[in-house]
């Protein structure tokens, strides 16, 4: 049944589009082994990604469970409250690239809609992304590509190809902050290892640095 519907959902998009806002982009999953070939459809209240190898293998995601969304190039990571099941097992991370780059802002948008509309829980309040920078962490063994991601309360590296090197910290978590230039940022945490980051773009400009480090101070002197 699963299969059946979403094969619905693509066959008969240029059809639906203007009843239903349906919504058909080529687009690529990142897994491990490389990519997966398949298809955005952006349908209402869900995305659905269609695998086109292995349709069982194909999931939907609600507009709700998406927690953050980060671009990257010409790409999205998407990160789920809630993991789903694609073809090589559950993951709460997506990186998805569409096959048409303008397109990316497109389905950006869709999503950034669903976590406006989400409601908080209890004492939590929604995590407003300050700004983002492309990033990479360097090694002694290799190193992984992902994005610097600062809100209103902490700092985030979301790792792009290897979830085990996602870190957040809230300002308070943060001993110390450097910035040697624009383009090498270093984190270093009370607890855990130290992030030597290379930021790409524009990078962490002089009054963006200033801003943090100020709040990184206060959040710090108010630690018991």
């Amino acid at each position: 049944m699963k299969i059946w519907i979403i094969a619905g959902l693509v066959c008969c998009a240029p059809a639906a589009w203007g009843q239903s806002e349906v919504r058909v982009y080529g687009a690529e999953l990142s897994a491990p082994f490389g990519a997966v070939t398949g298809k955005v459809v952006v349908h209402e209240a869900m995305l659905t990604f269609v695998d086109s190898e292995k349709p069982e293998a194909s999931f939907t995601v609600d507009k709700a469970n998406v927690q953050s969304i980060t671009r990257m190039g010409e790409g999205l990571v998407v990160q789920l409250k809630k993991a789903v099941k694609d073809r090589v097992g559950e993951s709460n991370r997506l990186s998805l690239r569409l096959a048409v780059p303008s397109e990316s802002t497109v389905v950006e948008q869709w999503l950034q809609q669903g976590m406006a509309a989400a409601p908080a829980k209890p004492g939590e309040t929604k995590a407003e992304t300050r700004w983002s920078f492309p990033a990479r962490r360097n090694k002694l063994i290799g190193g992984t590509d992902g994005t610097l991601v600062v809100t209103q309360e902490r700092v985030i590296f979301e790792s792009l190809d290897k979830a085990e090197d996602t870190r957040r910290w809230e300002f308070k978590e943060i001993k110390e902050l450097k910035r040697k230039n624009p383009y090498e940022v270093e984190i270093i945490p009370f607890t855990g290892d130290k992030y030597e980051l290379k930021l790409s773009g524009s990078g962490m400009e002089t009054e963006q640095f200033r801003e943090l480090v100020d709040r990184i101070t206060r959040a710090r002197s108010a630690r018991p």
